[in-house]
């Protein structure tokens, strides 16, 4: 008979045991990493045409300048496509990792960060995929159309652009359960937010404007009325959060 797997007490882990379950929940990662790379190297055709997507409808035409170059693009492709499946499930590898050590009225609060921040960054990507990285290279084309210049971009810095802002959009989409967790650890009250909230809105604007690749209005202020209305939500759910636990 096959022997059952043994369930691990965290509460009885010294230090070295504890250690020993995050070695192991680094290398399933490192595991599924590689999984998930392989997964999309095997697949790259489908991939780079998912990915070319948002310069189909541009007047552009992707090459190569260096010999070496579409190969390490692709190695570098299977590799952020692979990170990129692997995000929610090294979340989810991290928060299992934490969540015995929590307490049980704690739990609720931690799965529902660990639910948004896997939710949030691919609404993020989402987001920069089908609005604002076509937005971009609609603008940079246009840039130069009227100068009578060919667009021949180079694949790899065209598939550097693209998965920095995937990225980018993703990370930043994470604003919302960050400020949660500062609320909820009380190092940041619910009533400041209200009260500075012209100077969040500021501050909103000058992030857009950093973070946007291009220098029009129109791009930066999307970008900044998303960010924005991510700040509203997250007020909104706070103030929904700290009327339940008063309730309680």
């Amino acid at each position: 008979m096959p022997k059952k797997k043994k369930h691990i007490d965290h509460n009885n882990l010294d230090f070295f045991g504890h250690l020993e379950v995050f070695r192991w929940k680094i290398i399933s990662i490192i595991v599924m990493l590689l999984v998930a790379m392989v997964a999309s190297f095997v697949f790259i055709d489908k991939v780079i045409y998912f990915l070319k997507i948002p310069v189909m409808h541009i007047p552009v035409e992707l090459i190569y300048v260096r010999p070496q170059e579409k190969f390490v693009t692709y190695i570098k492709i299977a590799f952020f496509s692979g990170l990129f499946a692997t995000v929610p499930l090294a979340v989810i590898q991290a928060g299992s990792f934490i969540f015995p050590a929590m307490h049980k009225k704690e739990r609720p609060f931690f799965i529902s960060v660990v639910i948004f921040i896997i939710l949030f960054f691919f609404a993020g990507s989402a987001f920069s995929y089908f609005f604002l990285t076509p937005t971009v290279f609609n603008f940079f084309t246009n840039f130069a159309k009227d100068d009578g210049v060919k667009a021949l971009w180079s694949v790899n810095e065209y598939f550097n652009m693209l998965i920095l802002i995937i990225f980018m959009m993703g990370l930043l989409f994470q604003t919302p359960w960050v400020i949660m967790t500062l609320i909820k650890l009380k190092i940041v009250k619910l009533e400041t937010l209200v009260k500075f909230r012209r100077h969040i809105i500021i501050g909103i604007l000058i992030v857009a404007a950093v973070v946007t690749p291009t220098v029009d209005l129109y791009t930066q202020g999307i970008v900044a009325l998303v960010l924005y209305l991510l700040f509203e939500f997250t007020v909104l759910f706070a103030r929904i959060f700290m009327r339940e636990k008063k309730k309680k």
